[in-house]
């Protein structure tokens, strides 16, 4: 089963140092689940320098979650867009409690 790429793409929000963020990876990777990764881990070690591009996505999270926070409590946040540009957001805590939630979310809604 994949991701029906025709009519979705998923944007991930992620964090570095975020173990629930590298198991969603992991197993949408496993999964053949396409998805476009966002990290908004914005300092980067061992010298704590600003990755911008982070950087932009964490205001992106912030947005987001001022926009919906019933949706956006915690990373990951899983953005499901279909082709004429609506949005679904899901997020730990709000939309799934565990990685294979939010797999399972995937392939029972999105997948081919």
């Amino acid at each position: 089963m994949k991701l029906d790429t025709s009519k979705y793409k998923i944007t991930l929000m992620t964090e570095d140092v975020c173990p629930s963020c590298q198991e969603i990876k992991q197993l949408f990777d496993n999964n053949l689940i396409k998805y476009q990764n966002k990290c908004i881990t914005a300092q980067i070690p061992p010298d704590y320098t600003v990755n911008q591009e982070n950087a932009n996505n964490r205001w992106e999270f912030h947005d987001l979650a001022g926009k919906y926070p019933d949706k956006v409590s915690n990373t990951p946040v899983m953005i499901i867009e279909d082709v004429e540009g609506n949005q679904e957001i899901f997020s730990a805590g709000a939309g799934y409690e565990t990685a294979e939630e939010a797999l399972e979310l995937i392939q029972k809604n999105y997948c081919i």
